[in-house]
């Protein structure tokens, strides 16, 4: 599996503003894009409530009625890297490029414990307001270190709700899914996530020293990595 494919087809937009349509992780929001300095204009979306029992499929496709006409690129991180791999699948003739961080690209790559999970869901423990309470504790696992990180992640996951975080862990579980084999991508993965240990995932461009929220700690390299993926699919679009 490579981690930047760009082959001949890209054939990036010559009017250079395709948006860039980006989907934040399973309980934080649109604020974690905040570090970013793009290229292209970015339209950061926030997740809607699942639907009574809707399914990873019909959730993405409702989700991709929000799109603006024209082309565009997709950016997810984490379990919103796994849904804009469906939409593109969804809608190839639309979506010209994604950007994939903190991810999974194959359904093989989910951590062992994830797995059993589907057995022993013992994630629907966390259910309430509690587990706020407990998030300083925890926010090393993510990474998240410093007091304004740990306010900002702290504010993310209070404004998710219970209803949209177990049924995103369930899709997470369930899912078998891959990165579309037509789309032009670049997967960004850091060495120290440990959400998505680097042991198990595929072939990626290495964001050294980054943990599961590097998209903001690490904004600025992050940035540099995706404009440069962009400039080389538009200098093949204009060959």
């Amino acid at each position: 599996m490579e981690h930047i494919k760009t082959p001949e087809n890209t054939n990036f937009p010559e009017d250079r503003q395709v948006p860039i349509i980006a989907l934040p992780g399973l309980g934080v929001d649109h604020r974690l894009f905040g570090q970013l300095e793009l290229s292209q204009p970015v339209l950061a979306w926030d997740w809607p409530d699942p639907l009574p029992g809707e399914q990873l499929e019909a959730f993405t496709l409702r989700l991709s009625n929000r799109l603006p006409e024209g082309p565009v690129m997709l950016m997810g991180v984490s379990f919103g890297g796994i849904v804009m791999q469906q939409m593109a699948r969804l809608l190839p003739d639309k979506v010209r490029g994604l950007i994939l961080i903190s991810t999974l690209g194959h359904w093989r790559e989910k951590p062992s414990g994830m797995k059993l999970l589907k057995f022993l869901p013992l994630y629907q423990l966390g259910r309430g307001k509690w587990r706020l309470r407990f998030f300083p504790q925890v926010a090393p696992f993510f990474g998240v270190k410093h007091p304004d990180e740990i306010r900002l992640i702290k504010s993310m996951f209070a404004r998710a709700t219970d209803r949209h975080r177990m049924w995103g862990m369930q899709q997470i579980i369930q899912w078998r899914g891959e990165i579309p084999a037509e789309t032009p991508y670049l997967r960004l993965h850091g060495t120290e996530d440990r959400f998505f240990p680097k042991e198990k995932i595929g072939a990626s461009a290495w964001i050294e020293g980054g943990y599961h929220f590097m998209v903001y700690q690490q904004g600025a390299e992050v940035s540099h990595r995706i404009n440069a993926w962009i400039r080389e699919g538009q200098k093949r679009a204009d060959q």
